[in-house]
């Protein structure tokens, strides 16, 4: 028998304990939902700026210490290849530069060389000039021989940033402070250096997107895009067909837009035709080459050989900043003149002969209360009704001791007018105004759609490029000639009749487009061949050496055209045209050639072969000569660092002219960042938790025995990622 009210209190126990409702569950999911999402979002935001913090951190520290490696050895470092692991022997370590196997537009062993777009003078010392087109060698960053951890040379994504150099500054002996080739290049084309393609050397990563991006053991993540399709694809792309064979790199505002615009690479480059004035070389790497008689007490000295001051300059000194100085004097060090007198240096009030109202002054005149100048230690005194302006055209630089100004031409590019199109015999005609150096202005357009581009240089407005043009008349389907030899091949005279093609034009843009070829109306014509002048050396005479034809007079060839088809035909091979082989060989015949004076030595000398029927006898010197031994001569090299180290031992040796016969000197060491091998705990398998413990192992930290696996965890949010299989590489 239940007690009285036991019912009504076993009811209200069950429904003090019920769970929540959907609906109450529903509110709670919710609301969690939105703090994760919030969370989520802003982690990663907070995440993508975590990359992008560490890849510009890297790049700039790259470039620093490019620049120390330049002042320290007199060139840049070559790039290293990007294929190859980490536990490979040249990771990290620079190539050869001089190696030029690789032919531009082609890529090998982890290795792209492209072309630069001038030519550049290889030749450090004044004389002549050896100009080339200017190889450029694009790779992975040496981070070993710059002395640099493994990370520094990867961006925030983990993968290695590219380091694309002018070979010729790789090499001391071809260094040239204005010989740089690489182009660097807006979403717009526009050049970002002056002069154009004088970039030494960029560095860059490929972004967010990884396309063409290469993992640290040396693997391809994503292929790298179309160049004529992303913007950013310039810079990883390298083909042999131009221009994209060409050192050109592209460095512009950050564009998401699957477009011609699209660009996350983040990129630094060098452009300068200034060299570094106190570079470090020498046995001891302390000696500062560019300086004269720098030992002489810590001296410097510019234009003179024994300074007489602790910086003596011969010649003018300018400075675009301040210019401190407690006084100035004459060249003889007397007739000094002190600085803080302008001010009335330690008196106050100022000195009276600085105050052209004051009765002290010396020159006192009530009519001339105005300073208008300075003048040994004195102020000069003036109705202030003098001209105090630079003539119209020319800029104030100073003012000279009696009060009158210095002026200087304004530098830049003066206004011109310049014709664009010609409508019924009158010209269309574009204002340029005047601009600085290095400005570019672009015209408005003209006639359909024509425009201009001009670079303010050298104080002239150059043409930089013209787009569309004057005139455009709409053409649709119009019926065009085409040549026959064009489409099958072989000799114009080879055929009869003419191809032909649809082209149209779209107007204002002057677009043009060509239909498929109708080649129905050509027919192969057989055709002898006209008589080609040769040597006695080529083909089909093939003389050796030192046979040749009386002045006047040469063997010659001939081949015929023959139908093979109605519309094919081919050249039949190579004969000699009867009676014109006049070749002969007279025995004692002297030539002469201006070479090199050899390795170790500059000027040249002279050499000398006679025909000695075949052939020549050995090259002889004659004695003359303008050779002498090259005391200015070093070369450089690397050394292998101790087992169980990495990185690179440099080494130098010098060419000793006063040895007999003159020869290199022994290799000593100039730098050496030599240290042990470093390895980290890499995940293998696919990570799971979070859990509330770390392992004794974390991922990316330093671990000792390469190759032993073990379980390893890493930080995660609500506590840590656990990995079953982690290997130290």
């Amino acid at each position: 028998m239940k007690a009285k009210g036991e019912d009504k209190m076993n009811q209200q126990s069950v429904h003090q304990q019920r769970g929540y409702t959907l609906i109450e569950m529903a509110i709670v999911i919710s609301v969690l939902g939105m703090i994760v999402a919030a969370f989520v979002s802003a982690y990663a935001l907070y995440h993508k700026n975590q990359i992008e913090i560490t890849t510009l951190s890297n790049a700039n520290r790259v470039v620093s210490a490019l620049g120390h490696f330049l002042v320290q050895n007199g060139r840049y470092p070559c790039p290293a290849r990007m294929d190859v692991a980490r536990d490979d022997a040249a990771y990290g370590m620079e190539t050869n530069c001089t190696d030029t196997s690789i032919a531009v537009g082609n890529c090998a062993n982890g290795l792209c060389i492209e072309a630069g777009e001038r030519q550049v003078n290889t030749n450090p010392n004044p004389g002549t000039a050896v100009n080339i087109t200017p190889r450029v060698r694009r790779g992975a960053v040496p981070f070993r021989i710059l002395g640099l951890p493994e990370n520094a040379a990867e961006d925030g994504n983990k993968v290695r940033m590219y380091y694309a150099v002018t070979e010729n500054l790789t090499n001391t002996a071809t260094y040239r402070k204005d010989a740089g080739g690489i182009s660097v290049i807006n979403a717009d084309n526009v050049s970002l250096v002056s002069p154009d393609s004088s970039a030494h050397f960029v560095v860059f990563s490929v972004g967010n997107d990884r396309r063409g991006a290469v993992t640290r053991y040396g693997q391809t993540n994503r292929p790298c895009g179309d160049p004529d399709v992303q913007a950013d694809a310039l810079n990883c792309s390298t083909t042999s067909t131009a221009p994209h064979n060409l050192a050109r790199y592209r460095m512009a505002d950050h564009s998401r837009s699957d477009n011609a615009r699209h660009y996350d690479d983040y990129m630094r480059y060098y452009a300068s035709v200034e060299t570094p004035l106190w570079r470090v070389t020498g046995a001891t790497s302390t000696d500062i080459v560019d300086l004269i008689d720098v030992g002489a007490g810590g001296r410097v000295g510019v234009g003179v050989s024994s300074p007489g001051a602790p910086v003596h300059v011969v010649g003018d000194v300018r400075t675009s900043e301040n210019l401190l100085a407690r006084q100035i004097c004459n060249p003889t060090g007397g007739d000094c003149f002190m600085v803080d007198s302008i001010g009335g240096g330690d008196t106050n009030p100022p000195t009276a002969a600085l105050q052209c109202n004051n009765p002290a002054h010396p020159s006192y005149d009530p009519a001339r209360p105005y300073v208008i100048g300075y003048a040994y230690g004195q102020a000069v005194c003036g109705t202030g009704n003098e001209d105090i302006r630079c003539p119209a055209g020319r800029i104030l630089r100073g003012v000279a001791a009696d009060g009158t100004l210095t002026c200087d031409a304004v530098t830049g590019c003066a206004p011109i007018t310049v014709n664009m199109c010609q409508v019924s015999g009158v010209w269309q005609q574009a204002f340029i105004p005047s601009g600085i150096t290095g400005q570019v202005y672009q015209t408005d357009v003209f006639g359909a759609s024509f425009r201009r581009t001009y670079r303010c240089t050298n104080g002239n407005w150059t043409l930089q490029s013209s787009t569309g043009s004057c005139n455009c008349t709409a053409v649709t389907n119009q019926i065009v000639n085409v040549a026959c030899n064009s489409v099958f091949g072989g000799p114009a005279a080879g055929w009869s009749g003419t191809a032909t093609r649809p082209f149209s034009r779209t107007c204002p843009d002057g677009a043009e487009t060509y239909g498929p070829i109708d080649s129905s109306g050509c027919a192969c014509v057989n055709l002898a061949g006209a008589p080609e002048t040769r040597t006695c050396q080529q083909s089909p005479f093939n003389y050796p050496a030192g046979y040749a034809c009386p002045a006047g007079q040469s063997p010659k060839r001939y081949r015929d055209w023959t139908c093979t088809g109605p519309q094919s035909g081919t050249y039949t091979a190579y004969s000699a045209v009867p009676g014109s082989d006049c070749c002969s060989c007279t025995a004692g015949v002297r030539s002469t050639q201006w070479v090199s004076c050899g390795a170790g030595y500059t000027g040249t000398k002279e050499q000398e072969r006679f025909t000695s029927c075949p052939g020549y006898t050995a090259w002889a010197d004659t004695g003359n000569n303008s050779c002498a031994c090259n005391t200015s001569l070093i070369e450089t090299g690397t050394q292998a660092c101790p087992d169980g180290q990495v990185g690179v031992i440099q080494r130098r040796r010098d060419w000793n002219c006063a040895a007999t016969p003159p020869a290199w000197g022994d290799w000593y060491t100039t730098s050496d960042n030599c240290g042990p091998v470093s390895y980290q705990w890499v995940p293998k398998t696919t990570g799971h938790g979070p859990y509330g413990i770390a392992l004794s192992n974390t991922a990316g930290t330093t671990c000792s025995s390469a190759g032993s696996q073990a379980a390893c965890s890493y930080p995660a949010t609500g506590g840590y990622t656990h990995y079953d299989s982690c290997r130290c590489e």
